[in-house]
């Protein structure tokens, strides 16, 4: 078990159960600022160099990751990062081989970090009634989250939850889940080093 990672869209709630899912499980936490990871790719005005942005950013993220040599939980993960690159590009039409290939790039890094350092991503879903934005943005991440789980190796274990109201029901979910994928894992383990 190395990683867990929280995805969703902004206020689901992601810090708060990671947070409290630390304390509960003596998991180290880790927490990512949205305004420090990225301000400065939506500041930018070419379109190249803002995925270079999220480019930066997903590379901050494994960086942190690979930094702890112990289980953690984390409040970010490249979900997120794929998920506000896709927003920030939404409204550009100037969009050409170059920087899709780019993009492109963007995916290779952000499957290699989950397949590296992720075992869980649990995403948050909004509940019903959140703003519209929250709303897109919740798809957008919903997206990502699938073609993520698509594309990652078979090593790691995905998720989707809607973020319930209570934050103790989102620990003890997130508990039992965890769990339930610990146990899989020692009994493939064992069944594969029995004896034919």
């Amino acid at each position: 078990m190395n990683g867990i990672g929280i995805s969703g869209a902004k206020g689901v709630g992601k810090e708060q159960l990671a947070e409290g899912y630390s304390r509960e499980t003596g998991f180290r936490f880790l927490h990512f600022s949205n305004r420090e990871m990225f301000t400065a790719a939506y500041t930018s005005c070419s379109v190249h160099d803002r995925v270079a942005n999220f480019r930066n950013a997903l590379a901050h993220l494994e960086s942190s990751y690979r930094f702890i040599d112990s289980r953690f939980i984390a409040d970010m993960t490249p979900v997120d990062v794929m998920a506000n690159l896709y927003s920030s590009l939404s409204w550009m039409d100037n969009i050409d081989s170059e920087c899709r290939e780019n993009i492109e790039a963007a995916w290779k890094d952000a499957v290699i970090i989950c397949s590296t350092h992720l075992t869980v991503i649990m995403h948050l879903q909004p509940n019903e009634g959140c703003p519209v934005q929250e709303q897109i943005n919740a798809t957008s991440a919903g997206l990502i989250h699938t073609r993520l789980a698509n594309e990652v190796t078979s090593t790691n274990l995905f998720t989707v939850r809607r973020a319930m109201i209570e934050l103790p029901d989102r620990i003890r979910t997130l508990k039992q889940f965890v769990h339930g994928k610990m146990e899989e894992s020692c009994n493939h383990q064992f069944t594969s080093e029995k004896p034919h």
